[in-house]
């Protein structure tokens, strides 16, 4: 059995594209079609049921599969046991939430390039669920982000830190006329998009006493947020990381409310079924 024939397959399943498939491992897209026919030439079944230019793996393709997943694994616990890893050469797929570009993270994935040099690093930007979509279906390898405690089968689970989550405002707000969430209603508000889930939290705070948040800017973009409070009066609800890494974060005041208490996890996702070497090189690095 060919190892290279059954990581294209692993691709070919993981993408749902062919095409992509062929782009990511720089291969024609013929040449994954013959690896494909092979494989079922080899094992002397259908794999694949098509339908019209999509597909879906039979029953014996689900099989062949998880199968394909322990035996590349095994072959990665095999190297990892033989190469040194200063020589080691894959891809680490990185998922983060941009809240996290400028952190301290951007530090540590530079130190683990200079420890680790045959290591490629791709970075991928977006929402949570997104990410963690992307992790199911193996697009990444694993995905950091701040959130609350995820207990998910699917996935293992690192704890980095707890994070808290303040309100903000530039110093020159009279942050003492707000004592209430009933008191947001009056000030404009700069929040992050309502999948955010700090905002999510925040809602549920609100919708507890019937309140419902207007903001007049949403953004997923932190950076902005915080560069709008340098422009105008308003208040925010962010991570104290976001706050605390701004240029000019002796400007602003951080705050709480008695009714909003959130602490959220940061955190680090990985898929349970196979996780490569380089994957638990760099989550070992971050503990």
């Amino acid at each position: 059995m060919d190892l290279n024939i059954l990581r294209t397959f692993v691709s070919v399943v993981q993408k749902q594209n062919m095409s992509e498939a062929a782009d990511s491992l720089g291969y024609a897209k013929a040449t994954v079609s013959v690896q494909m026919a092979s494989l079922q030439k080899e094992f002397g079944c259908q794999i694949f049921m098509r339908s019209g230019r999509s597909f879906t793996l039979s029953k014996e393709g689900e099989k062949l599969y998880l199968h394909a997943l322990t035996i590349l694994n095994e072959y990665e616990e095999a190297r990892a046991d033989l190469l040194p890893d200063s020589a080691l050469q894959e891809t680490l797929n990185i998922g983060i939430i941009e809240s996290l570009y400028d952190s301290s993270l951007a530090h540590q994935i530079c130190a683990f390039g200079k420890q680790y040099p045959g290591i490629r690093i791709r970075m991928f930007s977006d929402t949570i669920d997104a990410l963690i979509h992307m992790l199911d279906t193996h697009r990444i390898d694993l995905a950091v982000m701040v959130d609350v405690p995820i207990y998910d089968a699917r996935f293992e689970t690192v704890l980095l830190s707890k994070e808290q989550v303040h309100f903000v405002c530039h110093n020159s707000h009279p942050v003492s006329d707000i004592t209430c969430l009933r008191d947001l209603l009056h000030v404009p508000l700069l929040l992050t998009e309502k999948n955010a889930s700090y905002r999510q939290l925040l809602d549920h705070c609100c919708g507890e006493k019937g309140i419902v948040l207007e903001p007049v800017i949403e953004s997923a973009n932190t950076g902005f947020l915080m560069s709008m409070l340098m422009e105008r009066d308003g208040i925010s609800f962010l991570p104290d990381y976001v706050i605390q890494r701004h240029p000019c974060h002796s400007q602003f005041t951080m705050f709480s409310i008695q009714e909003v208490d959130i602490t959220l996890d940061r955190q680090i996702l990985m898929n349970r079924t196979y996780q490569s070497r380089s994957t638990r090189l760099f989550v070992q690095m971050l503990k």
